[in-house]
């Protein structure tokens, strides 16, 4: 048997990330189709923080700004809780479980956004695996 442990044996699929210009019109399209509970956001190869409001376009309408004009900028959150490509797998998984995360970006080295990881993927990957 062996024990998937490390974060980036775990995921395969890349995320896409939001950019700060993207419209909240665009990102509440983009996180109904793919549920997640926050989505990070780039500029450039960095991650300069993360759009956590369920339905941003609406929350936007809802207090009276246009979500075809309103930017991500304007409701992302600077502050990013994330972990490396290279953590244990039990790492990540107590983080989100202390943070009440569902999912969290995983960031390579120069904090380049590697991938979305969610507690699903975290609990597959600590199962045991039959050895090849």
């Amino acid at each position: 048997m062996k024990l998937l442990k490390k974060i980036a044996e775990a995921v395969t699929d890349h995320t896409q990330a939001l950019h700060p210009d993207d419209t909240l019109e665009a990102a509440g399209e983009r996180m109904r189709s793919f549920k997640p509970e926050a989505w990070p956001v780039i500029e450039g190869e960095q991650v300069i923080g993360t759009l956590d409001v369920p339905d941003p376009d609406r929350k936007a309408a809802r207090y009276g700004h246009d979500p075809k004009q309103a930017k991500v900028r304007d409701m992302m959150k600077l502050d990013v809780t994330y972990c490396y490509e290279d953590d244990d797998c039990d790492t990540a998984l107590q983080l989100m479980q202390d943070l009440h995360l569902h999912s969290l970006p995983v960031m390579d080295r120069k904090i380049g956004l590697v991938c979305l990881l969610t507690q699903e993927q975290v609990t597959e990957n600590l199962t045991p695996k039959p050895e090849v």
